[in-house]
């Protein structure tokens, strides 16, 4: 096992999962009888599967190995039901992980013998006191976390102690034990006396966790130390310093994962760290350090997918961020933590900065500048980009455009509260017949917080540019009223999932799109899956474009694949079903060749590692523009797959759209764009048609669509 748990401290999880796995399919007998070599893989498999974040996975593997281990001597239960635990809490669900924490006591307490502690019941305790500790802590026992940690760092003093452990060779394996764990209580106990308010035991216990860590070389525990030196630095510029060293240690780790699935479970498992490197470099008044941190935090698995011909400055394996003479300096100060580096460290960012000391907590929605050499990527005259960064503690919105008038706020509430108020304004909006009144309150409240600050900047605007994050990815952003009107009706409106993407889409030249393929109602004869409106949308659609409507029978699976070479247009006239658990398994339904009343799927897995030639797709389907979020914006969703496969422009459904009104949309869409309009232009067009309808008037109808990526292509007629 020590391999493994080099690889585990290293953070190199690759490396664990492989060995782990290898282990189990070696030790599988081929009747499937239980085997002690099978249990103890087990373990090391759903240990992996907790660092790589495959919680739910780390639990059945976990629970399988109970069963083997309930055929043979029963030694194993402690270790799976640690790591149950252990995934619980992660998972939230605090009661299930405290109820496994008490069944591990008693198992404990049940096998402990007389004679000296065996070295596998000591590893147990340790782990065992640490996440117990965790969930305590978790759960607002603070004092009770912190006598479990005492109670395990007075049992490493003990271990080897001769009076104790009689025999010398489990004192050797004890005293190294104790090296590997030690460390790790000390940086539990740690943050569990920073939360009690002693600041003092806190820094004693972050150092030995330090040195101990740098002796096994385990980066991961190194991180979460210099996290914790941040929480507890008195001055900003400090807490940043710490901050910028525990992201460097991360990035060193997640450079080393070549899968994107496992590179993207594994920053999920740590999207509270670039929140609060956001948070500390706002309070220190690094903006540009925060502006970059937000860049390098969002969707870099999908920016390295979709643009291999990038830069190195936005590629997945590009430095974090770029080496500053404020960096270099953050990273002294952490080497020497002395009054004279600290102090040269805070007025570097200051004056780098050129900013003056952040306003009081007091003022509710302060302003900052940001520096005009960061804005060079922005686009043309008339064009704004509104981008947003939900962190740990607080919301921070910039307003970017080309007069160089940038803005930077804090929006004065908490990511809690603006999680609620965007799904209650979902809530309310999806169903048209529900109270009105509430609706227009919840979206004047959100609209203050979102698009008020900025009220006088995007009045000058023709276009704004959307980057949200977070929850804001489900906010139709087009209904937030503006001085009492839809923003829609100010400004044409587009989504971008980062800025450092929306560079590289705009700075290709626009190319012609006049071929075209339209999907339209794959099921007729099915009464849930049949959309009678789209079969007319559909071919309202071909005559525009010149093209023939692919409908019912025909619109099939291997179809799709056909249109995906030589196509300019793809139009989806069809429902889509949206995987909340697995979203990579979201999928759009189409006809089944050889039963016209079973769907066949075309999911995310499959799109993402397609090579797709159309410019524009549009998804004219139900919750086609639904993702799951995953860190820094990662969204595992339609949208980002056709991104990912090639398409410059998406226009796609936020929610279960109306089948009349959307089909009344699409049609007016398609004739600006055939027309010479713009994408964003065009759905604007359309959505404002719809709105002043007196039958569809309601939101529901019309702000469900967005546009994202490449706003400027049109769609003439071959």
């Amino acid at each position: 096992m020590e391999d493994f748990d080099r690889a585990l401290r290293a953070g190199r999880v690759e490396e664990a999962l492989r060995i782990a796995t290898t282990r189990t399919e070696a030790s599988r007998e081929p009747d499937g009888a239980a085997n002690s070599g099978l249990a103890e893989a087990l373990i090391l498999l759903a240990r992996a599967y907790v660092r790589v974040n495959k919680l739910r996975e780390a639990i059945v593997i976990a629970q399988e190995g109970l069963a083997v281990d309930a055929q043979l001597d029963g030694r194993c239960e402690a270790e799976f039901r640690i790591v149950i635990a252990d995934a619980y809490e992660r998972l939230d669900e605090l009661e299930r992980a405290d109820e496994q924490c008490t069944l591990t006591t008693v198992y404990m307490r049940r096998i402990v013998p007389s004679t000296p502690i065996q070295p596998v019941v000591y590893a147990n305790s340790m782990r065992h006191a640490m996440v117990a500790a965790r969930v305590s802590e978790r759960r607002g026992r603070l004092l009770g976390a912190a006598r479990l940690l005492d109670s395990a760092l007075r049992q490493t003093e003990l271990a080897s102690d001769p009076r104790f452990i009689r025999s010398a060779e489990i004192a050797e394996v004890h005293e190294r034990l104790g090296r590997e764990y030690v460390h790790l209580l000390h940086l539990h106990r740690g943050r569990i006396a920073r939360k009690l308010g002693d600041p003092t035991t806190a820094e004693n216990m972050i150092e030995v966790a330090i040195a101990g860590a740098e002796e096994l070389d385990d980066t991961e525990s190194l991180m979460h130390a210099y996290l914790e030196r941040a929480q507890l630095a008195a001055a900003p510029a400090v807490a940043c310093a710490h901050v910028l060293t525990a992201l460097r240690l991360h990035e060193a780790q997640v450079g080393e994962i070549r899968q994107d699935e496992l590179r993207v479970a594994v920053r999920l498992s740590r999207e509270a760290l670039f929140a609060l490197g956001v948070d500390t470099a706002f309070f220190a008044g690094a903006i540009e350090i925060a502006w970059r941190l937000i860049e390098h935090a969002r969707a870099r698995v999908f920016r390295a997918r979709m643009l291999p011909e990038a830069p190195d400055a936005i590629q997945d394996n590009a430095p974090m961020p770029p080496p500053t003479d404020v960096e270099r300096l953050a990273e002294q100060y952490t080497q020497e933590p002395t009054d004279e580096r600290r102090d040269e460290l805070m007025n570097a960012l200051w004056q780098r900065e050129q900013l003056a000391l952040p306003p009081s907590e007091a003022d509710a929605v302060p302003d900052w500048v940001l520096p005009g050499e960061d804005a060079h990527w922005l686009p043309g005259p008339g064009t704004g980009v509104l981008e947003f960064f939900v962190a740990q503690e607080e919301v921070y919105g910039f307003l970017l455009h080309d007069s160089r008038a940038q803005h930077v706020y804090r929006l004065g509430v908490s990511a809690s509260v603006l999680f609620r108020r965007v799904s209650r304004l979902r809530e309310l909006i999806e169903d048209p017949d529900d109270d009105e009144a509430a609706l227009s309150e919840q979206a004047q409240q959100l609209s203050q917080w979102l698009v008020g600050p900025h009220a006088d900047g995007i009045m000058e605007l023709d276009r704004l540019v959307i980057i949200p994050h977070g929850v804001l990815t489900y906010l139709p952003f087009s209904m937030l009223p503006l001085n009492e009107r839809p923003l829609l009706e100010y400004v044409e409106l587009s989504y971008a999932p980062s800025a450092s993407i929306l560079e590289v889409l705009l700075r290709r030249a626009v190319p012609p799109v006049r071929t075209a393929t339209v999907f339209a109602d794959p099921h007729p004869n099915d009464d849930l899956l049949g959309l009678p409106d789209a079969r007319a949308e559909g071919q309202q659609i071909a005559l525009l474009l010149s093209t023939d409507a692919l409908v019912g029978a025909r619109a099939t699976k291997a179809a799709f694949r056909v249109a995906m070479s030589g196509v300019d247009v793809l139009h989806l006239a069809c429902h889509a079903n949206f995987d909340q658990h697995q979203p990579r398994q979201s999928a759009l339904l189409l006809a089944d060749p050889t039963d016209p009343r079973l769907p066949a799927y075309i999911t995310v897995d499959e799109l993402s590692d397609s090579c797709l030639d159309a410019q524009l797709v549009v998804l004219s389907g139900c919750q086609t523009g639904l993702a799951d979020l995953a860190p820094g914006g990662e969204l595992d969703g339609l949208v980002r797959a056709f991104l990912v496969a090639g398409a410059r422009s998406i226009v796609a459904s936020q929610w279960r759209v109306d089948d009349t009104s959307t089909a009344d949309l699409m049609t007016t869409f398609y004739e600006r764009l055939a027309a010479g309009t713009g994408a964003a232009e065009a759905l604007r067009a359309a959505q404002l048609e719809i709105s002043n309808s007196l039958e569809f008037s309601h939101p529901y109808y019309w702000s469900g669509f967005a546009q994202f990526g490449d706003w400027r292509l049109t769609a003439r007629p071959s």
